[in-house]
């Protein structure tokens, strides 16, 4: 429910697609209140248009990069080698935990 949502927040986060904006900023406009901050993340709408839409003027926009500079941010470094001090934990190097646990819980 986006209108009580946005009733009980100070931070408002808009984040849909553009298609949808209108929807969405129907169903919270009017219903912001005064203090509240609309973080915007809709790309291609201007800061006028979202005042009239969502019926405040505290907007905050996020711009994200060209993607070009965003795909080095995005791929993950390959992990570094295992060295060999570094061995997995299997389960049973892990103790008798679950076993004592289990054990208790019977004497109870």
């Amino acid at each position: 429910d986006n209108e009580k949502a946005v009733a009980e927040s100070s931070l408002v986060i808009l984040c849909c697609l553009h298609t949808h904006l209108l929807a969405v900023s129907k169903s919270i406009q009017g219903k912001i209140p005064r203090g509240t901050l609309l973080l915007s993340m809709v790309a291609g709408v201007s800061r006028t248009r979202l005042c009239q839409l969502c019926g405040t003027d505290a907007i905050l926009f996020v711009t994200l990069p060209a993607s070009e500079k965003l795909a080095p941010l995005l791929s993950s470094p390959s992990p570094p080698p295992p060295s060999a001090q570094q061995t997995p934990k299997l389960c049973s190097d892990l103790g008798n935990a679950g076993t004592e646990r289990e054990k208790e819980r019977e004497r109870r």
